[in-house]
């Protein structure tokens, strides 16, 4: 369903119903956001989703931290007089807080001769499992942002980004996609650069774009891990950098260079892009924000385009030896 016609229908968004039902409910300023409350749909913040994944932006960029001060402001204050007490019982028996969610859960699954806490250790499996009950992408992936927060245990990635501590002037508007949606049409404006950065064995892990809108805006190509959390593909990323190699290897048609990310001082997540969802349901996700895109001086095919084109562009800017 549309964004727009959610709040007409004044339905609560499928994570929002979720976490109510397992009695752990989110922050009400996120709520608010994912269901659409008219004034998270401004032309500026594109709609309430867009929101929500700015909103998630503040915990993925700080050092994890289970507590009322920190990543458990992400739920509802009602909630955090449960974790404080369990917490404190996993600290006695740890000697040291616990570093997430699921250690959380299995240092209390030690000991369960207390009823209450056996109650509280229910919800949160029901909590860790919550995004494999999702009906739709988007709600599956803003729950895992979530849980990733809150410390789920999760596969490991390969590749970790540095965190950058302070902010950048980058900005997270819905325009924000209209050059990555052009490049991977294959077009890149004039003036403008396309960087590939890379990891291991120069796999292009984001494309950062250089004098068109806000210089060193990413997008990530490939799941990323920031500050432990995981970064799904398709998330606005943010850098800086002060030097360049001098050896490196040019783009092969577009203007650009292909960049290893060790050069780049560190990371800020921004948001979620509208390519993070697939075309068949990105405007049930995005809604005004993608309408927005549709209108005016339209961007560049943002109901089909998807995280392939990109990819696969960047690959043909590889230079064979």
């Amino acid at each position: 369903m549309p964004a727009a016609a959610q709040t007409l229908l004044n339905t609560q968004h499928e994570v929002v119903t979720a976490f109510d039902a397992i009695g752990l409910p989110l922050n009400k300023r996120l709520e608010g956001m994912l269901n659409e409350n008219i004034e998270h749909q401004s032309p500026r913040r594109g709609c309430g989703f867009t929101q929500a994944s700015r909103f998630l932006a503040d915990f993925i960029n700080q050092p994890r931290s289970l507590s009322a001060n920190h990543d458990l402001r992400i739920l509802s204050p009602c909630v955090n007089y449960r974790f404080r007490e369990a917490m404190a019982k996993a600290q006695t028996r740890l000697q040291r807080a616990p570093q997430g969610l699921t250690e959380l859960r299995e240092t209390l699954e030690q000991d369960t001769n207390d009823r209450r806490q056996n109650t509280f250790i229910e919800q949160l499996q029901a909590l860790e499992s919550l995004n494999e009950t999702m009906q739709h992408e988007e709600s599956r992936l803003i729950t895992e942002l979530i849980l990733s927060i809150l410390g789920k245990r999760l596969a490991p990635l390969t590749t970790a980004l540095a965190p950058y501590s302070n902010k950048l002037a980058i900005g997270t508007c819905p325009e924000a996609e209209r050059y990555f949606l052009e490049y991977a049409g294959g077009y890149l404006r004039r003036q403008g650069i396309m960087n590939l950065l890379y990891a291991e064995h120069q796999q292009p892990v984001m494309i950062e774009k250089f004098n068109i809108g806000d210089s060193h805006s990413c997008i990530t190509l490939a799941p990323t891990k920031l500050n432990n959390v995981h970064v799904p593909v398709g998330s606005l990323l943010g850098t800086c950098y002060t030097q360049v190699p001098i050896d490196v290897m040019p783009c092969k048609t577009l203007q650009g260079a292909w960049l290893p990310l060790t050069i780049c001082h560190g990371f800020r997540f921004l948001r979620l892009s509208t390519l993070a969802i697939s075309p068949q349901h990105r405007a049930r996700a995005f809604g005004l924000h993608l309408k927005r895109q549709l209108e005016g001086s339209p961007f560049f095919d943002p109901l089909n385009t998807n995280i392939q084109d990109l990819i696969n562009t960047a690959l043909e800017q590889k230079i064979n030896n």
